[in-house]
């Protein structure tokens, strides 16, 4: 994961970037510098980066919010890089406010990072251990990205259609996910509460975009 922080000098920004494919602590460091900045921002990645910050109102566990959430004066934003996955975004949110860090108008998210899907997280749980992944649907959310138009549909959603038009947000979901091959009985199933927890996603998330 590759963070980067901006600071309150006009013009200027430093950049934050790891070289070995995570798990180097980035976030810590990151979390360590924010009092000094206005913004930190992510600018890639998905819900696969996990970064642990540890506050005097306890342990956070991060997975898409970025560090510097226990401090109030900093703004967070999630870039046009990012593969935001809906449902488990506002989960993260609500856990950090019930921490006691407010969230509210600091978190802003590009409406032109990319949607998580529900088919991305079926067709990651059906093959993903060929290649060993965490199910979240970040691989093929990114490969999607990089089609965007797939059978003659967009395949790659970016979070702006969620305040545009949601019910065609919801459409694409299902014509998606219809054309899984060789999904069984119960991951379908799985896929169709997916579609379900997208639905009641797009108005509170909309809140950030």
């Amino acid at each position: 994961m590759i963070m980067i922080i901006s600071t309150s000098t006009p013009g200027y920004s430093d950049v934050l970037i790891g070289l070995q494919y995570g798990d180097e602590g980035k976030a810590k460091i990151v979390d360590t510098l924010a009092p000094n900045y206005d913004i930190v921002a992510r600018f890639n990645g998905g819900i696969n980066a996990g970064h642990t910050v540890v506050t005097d109102r306890g342990t956070l566990a991060l997975r898409q919010v970025p560090s510097a959430v226990s401090y109030p004066e900093c703004s967070l934003y999630i870039g046009s890089g990012c593969a935001v996955s809906a449902k488990p975004l506002l989960d993260e949110i609500d856990t950090i406010e019930k921490a006691g860090f407010k969230i509210g108008e600091r978190l802003k998210i590009s409406p032109r990072a990319t949607l998580v899907m529900p088919h991305h997280i079926v067709l990651d749980r059906l093959h993903g251990e060929e290649v060993g992944t965490t199910g979240n649907g970040i691989g093929p959310a990114y490969s999607d990205r990089a089609f965007r138009i797939k059978d003659g549909q967009i395949c790659n959603v970016q979070l702006k259609m969620l305040l545009e038009n949601p019910e065609e947000v919801v459409r694409l979901a299902l014509f998606h996910l219809d054309r899984v091959e060789d999904c069984s009985a119960e991951l379908r199933d799985y896929g169709e509460k997916l579609v379900e927890e997208l639905k009641a996603s797009i108005e509170p998330l909309g809140n950030y975009i």
